[in-house]
């Protein structure tokens, strides 16, 4: 089990928005997608882990948060 504690004042340096997503189909048969913002709050952002993938000739970057 991870070890939890509260952020110290200033960790929480950027605003986000919670969203739910819902799909519907189109007329063309197609799928549309809505985001609807629930909550905008603040948090703390930072990535975790990353590194770097060669998926055949192509280099893509990875960043786990």
């Amino acid at each position: 089990m991870a070890i939890v504690r509260k952020p110290r004042i200033g960790e929480l340096n950027r605003r986000v928005k919670l969203q739910t997503r819902a799909d519907s189909g189109n007329a063309s048969g197609g799928i549309d997608t809505a985001y609807t913002t629930v909550a905008e709050v603040w948090a703390k952002v930072s990535a975790e882990s990353g590194g770097l993938v060669v998926d055949g000739q192509q280099e893509s970057r990875v960043a786990t948060h």
